[in-house]
């Protein structure tokens, strides 16, 4: 994720409100996702 963050355009609608980036973490298995904090 702080790679992502570290992107301009990325940041820049980080930063406009147009965008939240959110961790998470997908189970191959049960196809659930987890949400990471």
């Amino acid at each position: 994720m702080e790679r992502l963050e570290k992107s301009t355009v990325i940041s820049g609608l980080i930063e406009e409100k147009k965008l939240k980036l959110v961790g998470g973490r997908y189970d191959l298995n049960t196809g659930e996702v987890t949400l990471v904090a």
